[in-house]
């Protein structure tokens, strides 16, 4: 036999094969997905990123205006432009009621901020907060649906009496599958 020198031949085990055809596979499945995301991702990057109603519109294109290049307190995020004209109350952590930027007391965990707010009559309150996708807003421990005003900040309407308003940010379904992605690959 001068050219019959296989592998099974040569008294290699089928596990061994077994276990060669695995490892094989799952760097052909590594490539094949990491092509997949690169691909999807040059695409996505020219079209529009879908969102959800009232939240900020991001593409090529507008990218640059939604980031905070203009704030003094070096904070680079992606922050509506339009909030540069609120600045100084969004640094001093001010709310507005009404017509009104008022100080209002707050407390801050790892996950969240609770605003007190005491208000006398039902008016419009934003909070400086920017309204990003999976932004949560509890008063009194009741979830609301929160607004999002033309500066991208956290707006809620009909507020009277005391109340504590909680701001806290969840994992959107698109987040944890982008997790569970980066996990396999």
């Amino acid at each position: 036999m001068c050219c019959g020198n296989s592998i099974l031949q040569k008294g290699l085990p089928f596990f061994y094969l077994h276990k060669i055809f695995y490892t094989l596979f799952y760097l052909f499945m590594t490539v094949l997905l990491l092509i997949t995301l690169t691909v999807s991702s040059k695409k996505n990057f020219n079209q529009k990123i879908i969102s959800q109603p009232g939240h900020i519109v991001v593409n090529k294109e507008t990218v640059e205006a939604y980031t905070t290049k203009g704030m003094d307190y070096f904070l680079y995020d992606y922050s509506p432009i339009a909030s540069l004209e609120n600045k100084e109350h969004i640094i001093k952590h001010e709310a507005k009621i009404g017509s009104q930027w008022v100080n209002l007391p707050y407390k801050t965990t790892g996950s969240s901020i609770i605003y007190r707010v005491t208000n006398e009559k039902s008016q419009v309150i934003t909070l400086p907060v920017y309204a990003y996708l999976g932004t949560n807003v509890e008063i009194n421990h009741q979830p609301v649906k929160e607004q999002v005003n033309a500066n991208g900040l956290v707006q809620i309407s009909g507020v009277k009496g005391v109340a504590d308003i909680k701001v806290s940010t969840s994992y959107t379904v698109t987040t944890i599958i982008s997790y569970l992605v980066t996990l396999t690959a």
